[in-house]
């Protein structure tokens, strides 16, 4: 070993048969090894084709280009475990990313801070520089021996050869992790993704899904892969599949919204975005699907929302609008049936039967829209009555026994109760007039001949819609049904069949006030409405009351007997009334009782009459809606002043008289337009029986 030391290695010329044929199995050897192999075979044929001790490849290290780390150490006959090491004092320093180096003899003085070669005990060193295909350092392929190097041309001809195998494979195992790191960062961003991903091949094949796709149409991912594609797609929308694949040749971009088919068969909205992609070096098309259903619904419940809110709007402005057209007919009602009564009072209608009988029917005229004025009324204040705990098949057995003569023996009145339903808390007029209204609109739809069935039953509902509010109706409803054997309501009629004045019935038939009342009732009272047509034939119209608790008592006797009439007295009678017909009227009508009347037009007139009034006076009759100053409002500047006089009010809208500041100003009365005469007279009667001679 000694000897050796200072004997030079073996040089051999470049064509030398030992060089060539080393170079050859090197070569061949090489080139089928794979990954970390082909380095230890470089350095290991290196190093026996120049006959040295040692040979190392080593790559520029992640700690800085000051820092190389091995990746293949070759000793005598052995592999080394891999190193990293400082280029400070080293001679690679003068290599990597420079040229070739090469220090035939004496090499622990001129590098003498070189501590893994002296420990070696080499003498001499060679290398060459690895760069890859864009020219950027790698590292380098390095030998040493303890002998002198000769032939410095063979060995540096010898290493170039080697160190661009070397590059190479550094270049290509770089490569190769590059791209599995981002087939891996792929794969993670992939599986990852919560919306659906798809990748298809240009031959239109599934080649890749991620698990949301997998998961939103309920097959493994290795079923969708051998799956047709199409059998994922509703038939409705094949034109869209289309389309989408016709991204793939095209390059733009596709958006659409479709629907998917599950593997259980379910259908479900889906939002689909389509681009080309190079993907394994071919174009490729990547499908972002996004199921919608979700979103679908928050549309369906924002449109309904806005149903609602629209239809509340325009009921609330028909009401309003219907409130006051209410309003305005009862002041020329009052007029209309106050002079027919005073008319009917004459001696002239006495003795001519024809006059009596014209009178009559003014009077009955007016008494019916009277009615269709409460109706109205009803509709836009929402008027509760007079609630109370009641069972709605007793009610329904009533009802139908009172109207059963009413209708044609055509017309087939049946009624069933399910269960026990539970007592509702209602006003019974008002539901009767609900049922009455439900059945009419029912004998018409049968065109007089047919079946009507009324049920009453418990029930619970979730997830329907009210026909009239469009609101949500969920919870325990008592329901009162009404079915015909008619031949449906279609849509349309449905959308507007609630609405005030709207009807389907010839002019002169029906007012279109009825099916709104029974909205204005049923809603009034919390309840709902619901209307469908019937699978075999007819519809059917479901009153929905909520269920109450409690025991049901039977209703107060509400039978008055009738006053008995007064005489006339000659009070002083101040009257307040804006409207000219209708102060004209309750002038002449308090006159032909024997009142002294003195009438005024607005508030302000009654308080300067009062100021001056001489004798005083003895009863104040005033209407509550004027212009400037209402009948409370004069009714309180008059309790202001010590006046105590009795006051009667008469107003077409109960909710402007609130009870409680009525009973403060000390209202004697009110009443209710179109004023009833006998109702009037049997009001100011005991008011003024001090008044009224013994």
């Amino acid at each position: 070993m000694g000897n050796s030391q200072h004997e030079a290695a073996p040089a051999f010329p470049l064509d030398s048969p030992r060089i060539l044929t080393a170079l050859r199995n090197v070569a061949l050897g090489v080139t089928a090894a794979r990954g970390e192999e082909v380095f230890r075979q470089l350095v290991e044929h290196v190093a026996l084709t120049l006959e040295v001790d040692f040979a190392l490849i080593g790559v520029l290290s992640e700690r800085g280009d000051d820092w190389v780390q091995s990746i293949a150490v070759y000793h005598q006959g052995q592999m080394l475990d891999n190193v990293e090491y400082s280029l400070d004092g080293t001679p690679c320093a003068f290599v990597i990313g420079k040229a070739f180096e090469f220090v035939p003899d004496r090499l622990t003085e001129r590098f003498p801070e070189d501590e893994m070669m002296a420990s070696f005990g080499f003498h001499s060193y060679a290398a060459y520089p690895l760069f890859d295909s864009a020219g950027e350092a790698l590292g380098l392929i390095a030998v040493s021996d303890r002998r002198p190097m000769r032939n410095r041309e063979v060995i540096e001809a010898t290493l170039r050869i080697f160190s661009i195998r070397a590059a190479a494979e550094i270049e290509r195992q770089r490569g190769e992790r590059a791209v599995s790191a981002r087939e891996e960062q792929y794969r993670a961003i992939f599986d990852a993704s919560v919306d659906g991903l798809v990748l298809w091949s240009p031959g239109g094949r599934l080649v890749d899904v991620n698990p949301a796709f997998a998961d939103m149409h309920g097959y493994g991912r290795e079923a969708l892969l051998a799956m047709d594609p199409r059998l994922l797609v509703h038939p409705d929308s094949w034109h869209r599949f289309d389309a989408f694949m016709e991204t793939l040749r095209t390059g733009r971009p596709f958006h659409a919204e479709a629907d998917d088919v599950r593997r259980d068969g379910t259908v479900f909205p889906v939002e689909v975005h389509g681009v080309r992609m190079v993907y394994q070096g071919a174009p490729h098309l990547l499908g972002i699907v996004r199921d919608i259903t979700d979103r679908r619904q928050a549309e369906a419940d924002r449109a309904a929302l806005e149903a609602q809110l629209r239809q509340a709007q325009k009921m609330e402005a028909i009401g309003h609008l219907t409130g006051g057209i209410a309003h305005d007919f009862n002041n020329i009602l009052t007029t209309i049936l106050g002079y027919a009564q005073l008319a009917q009072e004459q001696p002239a209608a006495a003795d001519d039967p024809r006059l009596a009988n014209h009178l009559g029917q003014i009077q009955a005229a007016g008494e019916r829209a009277r009615d269709l004025i409460r109706q109205m009324l009803t509709f836009s204040r929402g008027e509760r009555g007079a609630p109370r705990l009641l069972q709605l098949p007793e009610l329904v057995e009533e009802t139908v026994r009172l109207f059963t003569s009413t209708f044609p023996s055509s017309v087939h009145l049946l009624t069933a109760t399910h269960d026990a339903p539970l007592p509702v808390r209602a006003d019974p007029i008002q539901i009767e007039q609900v049922l009455m209204n439900l059945c009419i609109n029912a004998r018409d739809a049968i065109g007089g001949a047919g079946h009507i069935r009324i049920e009453v039953g418990s029930r619970r509902e979730r997830g329907r819609h009210c026909a009239a509010c469009r609101q949500p109706v969920r919870g325990e409803f008592v329901a009162l049904s009404v079915a015909d054997s008619g031949p449906g309501i279609p849509a349309d009629i449905q959308e507007r069949m609630f609405e005030p004045f709207f009807t389907t019935k010839a002019v002169g038939q029906g007012s279109g006030m009825g099916l709104a009342t029974a909205h204005g009732i049923v809603h009034d009272h919390g309840g709902h409405i619901l209307v469908e047509n019937l699978e075999e034939q007819g519809a059917a119209v479901r009153v929905l009351l909520p269920a109450a608790s409690g025991a049901v008592t039977a209703p107060p006797d509400e039978y008055q007997a009738p006053p008995e009439p007064r005489r006339s007295v000659a009070a002083r009678v101040l009257l307040v009334e804006d409207q000219a017909s209708v102060r004209a009227f309750m002038e002449e009508l308090l006159s032909s009782r024997g009142f002294n009347v003195v009438a005024c037009d607005t508030g302000e007139c009654a308080l300067r009459r009062f100021s001056d009034a001489t004798p005083p006076f003895d009863l104040l009759v005033t209407d509550q809606s004027m212009p400037g100053m209402s009948g409370l409002e004069l009714a309180d500047r008059l309790r202001n002043t010590g006046e105590t006089l009795p006051i009667v009010l008469y107003t077409g809208n109960d909710e402007s008289v609130p009870t409680g500041e009525a009973r403060r100003l000390g209202i004697a009365a009110i009443l209710r337009k179109p004023i009833d005469v006998g109702a009037l007279f049997a009001t100011l009667d005991p008011l003024l029986d001090s008044k009224r001679p013994a």
